[in-house]
């Protein structure tokens, strides 16, 4: 930002734009950006026929040949600022003064409220009467609460909020099982392109007319004016649940700052505080050792995260199913873990509660998987190394390493005496020294 006479101040056209998370391309000698008064889409992409020329300022439409004021554009793109003009590839913005008698009352007004919190006696919190819980998918999604879907790449993290965006949005029960209410959905799509969201949705049997809205424009969570644009949406559209898929997308800085975390779960908490629900998608970190299997402590990036929640799911791929594990719901006690079946077209039912003897399993398999990391190993070894750090029996360990092999993800060597000798196979240690999250 640069100040040029009093009263003014000056900034890069392309600048301007991003400060106000206004997408932009180039076309010869304009600047092109989506026309807030015509609104063109085609299929789920935002068409850019609004034309800024950098060297007089001219704007127009070429679509609807709406030729505005600059204060006409700013009104209709909610920007605050006052253009004075557009020259040379800069914006030429009046800068407000400050008036301070507003200042001042503002402030004495802001430190009266943060002087009177609403006190409860211990008389009165007993007494009280507060109204049930409510749900937007029956113990899985609180209405108005901050929730999260994790696990590794690739195994239906998308697939599974399409799925639940469709059940809300049609009144439907998720996987057969579970009670929605029904209610408009928002979709901030920031992995995959529209085309490709399209084909899941035609798989998926997502007939025309459902309200479940679409959003694939880059985005940072982080910047006020994005929240008040999403909010407007969501307030124009009725919308009971916005799902942002992913985490990683919502910003550029290091997820592993706790501070980082806080300030974006701040953000995402103001959509909980106008009555929306919120569902976040976020990967799961590479294991380091086997001495934990909760699944709540495989959430990439600050534990800060986890702590932000009002509820988590772990996935955990297992064959042609998924095992789903509800690490935190605050609201209400949590489900006990269970399946969820899917077939070639992603038709996704209920597969019922994982039993005991397979949770076991389960978590061998992931400490077997862990331990020769470090170099083959017999099962004596293998189940003695468990045993140090969890309560995992023989049988449970003996059934993991026949699946595991079974799938070859493990190399079976004979030694001696038909002992033997476990190995990561080649594709499982590709997959284990893979550096990307995709």
């Amino acid at each position: 930002m640069t100040y040029t006479k009093m009263g003014q101040k000056k900034i890069q056209i392309e600048q301007y734009l991003k400060n106000h998370n206004i997408n932009y391309a180039y076309s010869s000698e304009y600047i092109v950006i989506w026309c807030a008064f015509c609104q063109k889409i085609a299929g789920f992409e935002k068409q850019l026929t609004f034309h800024i020329t950098p060297s007089d300022g001219k704007l127009e439409c070429q679509a609807c040949g709406e030729r505005p004021s600059y204060d006409e554009l700013t009104k209709k793109l909610g920007i605050k600022d006052k253009i004075i003009s557009i020259y040379d590839g800069e914006v030429f913005i009046e800068e407000s003064k400050p008036n301070t008698s507003q200042l001042s009352m503002e402030k004495q007004e802001f430190i009266e409220k943060k002087f009177q919190p609403k006190i409860w006696s211990l008389d009165e919190l007993l007494a009280y009467s507060f109204p049930e819980q409510k749900w937007l998918v029956n113990g899985l999604v609180p209405i108005a609460t901050v929730n999260m879907i994790s696990s590794e790449p690739y195994i239906g993290k998308t697939w599974i909020t399409l799925e639940l965006s469709r059940c809300i949005a049609t009144g439907e029960k998720f996987l057969g099982e579970f009670p929605t209410i029904q209610g408009a959905v928002l979709m901030v799509n920031l992995e995959d392109s529209a085309m490709y969201t399209q084909e899941r949705l035609k798989m998926l049997g997502v007939i025309d007319e459902t309200p479940i809205y679409f959003i694939s424009d880059e985005l940072d969570i982080e910047n006020q004016t994005t929240i008040d644009s999403l909010l407007t949406i969501a307030t124009q559209r009725n919308i009971k649940l916005i799902v942002f898929d992913s985490f990683r997308r919502l910003h550029t800085k290091d997820e592993n700052d706790s501070k980082v975390s806080n300030d974006i779960f701040r953000q995402l908490k103001k959509f909980s505080s106008a009555g929306i629900a919120v569902l976040v998608t976020h990967h799961h970190r590479k294991q380091q050792g086997f001495g934990s299997s909760d699944p709540s402590q495989r959430i990439r990036g600050s534990s800060d995260i986890f702590a932000s929640l009002d509820s988590h799911l772990a996935l955990e791929s297992e064959g042609n199913d998924l095992h789903v594990y509800q690490t935190k719901m605050k609201v209400a006690r949590a489900l006990e873990p269970f399946k969820i079946k899917k077939d070639e077209s992603w038709h996704l039912t209920y597969g019922g509660k994982i039993d005991g003897k397979e949770l076991q399993k389960d978590k061998a398999k992931t400490a077997i998987l862990v331990i020769l990391k470090d170099g083959p190993s017999d099962r004596r070894s293998i189940e003695a190394k468990i045993l140090e750090v969890a309560q995992i029996g023989k049988t449970a360990v003996g059934k993991a390493l026949t699946e595991l092999e079974s799938k070859k993800e493990l190399l079976v060597k004979i030694e001696g005496k038909k002992k033997k000798i476990y190995s990561l196979s080649q594709i499982e240690t590709n997959e284990s020294n893979d550096e990307s999250i995709f």
